[in-house]
């Protein structure tokens, strides 16, 4: 039974972690969040104890409301998104492929995960889970990469869809359905009035008169793109039946939105992409393609150089950025709407 905090929530930052790192993520977490925390030299009661252990780790919500309860942050750890994660745990979070419907979108090859990392990857009761019905997401900062927990080297976590082989273990940012939820737990009950948020946006409870948006959209209800450069071209683009191509090169970013006819869907060719190489895809950089009608995920990212790559929307609406880091990068992308 998941036992939530009561705020502030308090915490202190053992020797040997660093502080700013700390703090910078709880910061981020007081900012987009309703949830408080107050740095404290002595506990009075439940809290959190960030300290120089063997690795990163925390407990699953709040273990206890009379003693604290320690995350530990060792080798390797500091990084203010491990810091996030931690945390995220222990305000209730689980890992996204400990989700009980996690086999529907990856596949864990148990054949090459260490026993030591197992129990990492052991699914949630349905019973014992809170999603939200909010949807599986590969780039949420809850989601290990591919190779996470190997034994020998070889993939673990393989999603459904290979072209988020790469989208998956993202170390940049909170995803928008991570912060979500942590509102939804904490905050659902600070703004009462209900707003016409768009593409998965929620009223945010910071300032209840406007939306919080999905990464690439704006505006007081998410119903915009975010501005592109002057030099990216048209914004909102047609699918038809016959093929068309959008060609990006150099140092810009471009958010474009593609839209086929009602009972139609958008078949896309990514027929070559130049770009930044990461051994995973990172937010803002290279190119993503959302594809889903659920525009709060995260969309496929693409972060090397690939060739002839197909991707279907879901149904009639892709949105996808673009964004070159250097002159050399550009992508030429292919599509038209097909029957659904």
């Amino acid at each position: 039974m998941l036992i939530f905090w009561k705020f502030p929530i308090e915490y202190m930052i053992g020797p040997g972690v660093n502080e700013t790192t700390v703090r910078k993520a709880l910061e981020i977490l007081e900012n987009e969040t309703c949830i408080p925390f107050r740095e404290v030299t002595y506990f009075r009661g439940p809290g959190l104890y960030y300290f120089n252990g063997s690795g990163c780790e925390s407990f699953i919500g709040m273990v206890s409301d009379i003693y604290p309860q320690e995350i530990s942050l060792g080798p390797g750890c500091d990084s203010i998104v491990v810091a996030l994660h931690e945390t995220s745990h222990a305000l209730g979070m689980i890992h996204e492929m400990n989700r009980p419907d996690r086999d529907k979108y990856v596949f864990i090859n148990t054949t090459n995960l260490s026993p030591f990392s197992a129990y990492n990857f052991v699914m949630n009761p349905a019973n014992k889970s809170i999603s939200y019905n909010l949807t599986y997401d590969m780039g949420s900062a809850m989601h290990y990469d591919r190779f996470s927990g190997t034994r020998n080297g070889h993939l673990v976590t393989i999603p459904k869809r290979r072209n988020y082989l790469y989208t998956i273990g993202q170390t940049t940012e909170m995803g928008f359905n991570d912060i979500k939820q942590l509102n939804l737990f904490y905050c659902k009950t600070r703004c009462y009035r209900t707003l016409p948020c768009k593409v998965g946006g929620y009223p945010n409870p910071r300032n209840c008169s406007e939306c919080k948006c999905p990464r690439f959209y704006t505006g007081q209800y998410c119903e915009r793109l975010l501005p592109s450069d002057s030099t990216c071209g048209e914004k909102k683009l047609m699918a038809q039946s016959e093929y068309k191509t959008i060609s990006l090169e150099g140092i810009k970013s471009c958010y474009i939105q593609i839209v086929a006819p009602k009972g139609h869907r958008i078949k896309m060719i990514v027929k070559e992409a130049v770009l930044k190489q990461s051994f995973v895809c990172q937010p803002n950089s290279g190119l993503e393609i959302k594809r889903l009608v659920d525009k709060s995920v995260s969309g496929i990212m693409f972060c090397r150089n690939v060739t002839n790559i197909k991707v279907y929307s879901q149904k009639c609406v892709v949105a996808m950025r673009y964004v070159g880091e250097a002159d050399s990068h550009k992508v030429k992308i292919l599509y038209k709407a097909i029957k659904l």
